[in-house]
């Protein structure tokens, strides 16, 4: 991880507790602005997750998606992740299929996974 300057470091932890804040009122919107803040300063992959969640708790699909398949670049192996970017597409009503196909890439991982097997059906259903 890059080390932030002194500088950035209290711009990021400002960010840091307003997402904190936030988060407590449900203002999920909010949370997101956050988030790329603090991705501007650190980009750090595991914020583009967080950010995806944030954005999709916010009803903005469009970059819940973006957000989730990068997120994606850095753990195309995580079951959670998977979920989460399959979910921003069928809340979005598109990409049914691809969302389909992401899901399965996560039962492969995790085939116990109650939420992806559920969500499948969904995204099977939607698909046609």
């Amino acid at each position: 991880e890059a080390r932030l300057g002194s500088a950035d470091y209290l711009a990021y932890e400002g960010h840091a507790r307003a997402a904190d804040a936030a988060v407590l009122k449900d203002d999920w919107a909010t949370v997101a602005v956050s988030l790329r803040a603090m991705l501007a300063l650190d980009g750090d992959p595991r914020g583009q997750a967080a950010l995806a969640d944030a954005l999709l708790r916010s009803g903005d699909m469009a970059g819940a998606i973006v957000a989730a398949d990068a997120a994606l670049v850095s753990a195309p192996q995580d079951p959670g992740l998977l979920h989460l970017a399959a979910m921003a597409r069928l809340r979005a009503g598109r990409e049914a299929n691809e969302a389909a196909s992401l899901l399965r890439r996560g039962l492969a991982l995790d085939p116990r996974n109650l939420d992806l097997i559920v969500a499948l059906k969904t995204a099977e259903a939607a698909a046609g």
